[in-house]
């Protein structure tokens, strides 16, 4: 059983790593044009981008161009995003 968490592990790693490579190129971009609406020159947050190429990794590897809500929850809760109560 020891061996199948390894491999998990080292799967989550090796995807984590690349995912930081990824920002590291756009960030180094500044500026992306993706005809989303904003404004020439307009530049994404770490957590925008971050919450961005982890979409964009989901769609690819589950053939999803079009994630439902549930879907894209799990990914953001991926990332470690929880519901905080306002109290």
């Amino acid at each position: 059983m020891r061996g199948s968490s390894d491999s998990v592990s080292k799967e989550r790693t090796r995807k984590r790593k690349a995912v930081e490579k990824r920002l590291r190129e756009i960030e180094s971009q500044k500026v992306i044009k993706d005809g989303s609406g904003h404004r020439e020159g307009h530049t994404y947050t770490s957590e925008e981008l971050e919450f961005m190429l982890a979409m964009e990794q989901y769609e690819r590897d589950n053939h999803r161009p079009f994630p439902t809500v549930p879907e894209v929850l799990a990914v953001a809760r991926a990332l470690g995003y929880r519901k905080v109560n306002s109290q």
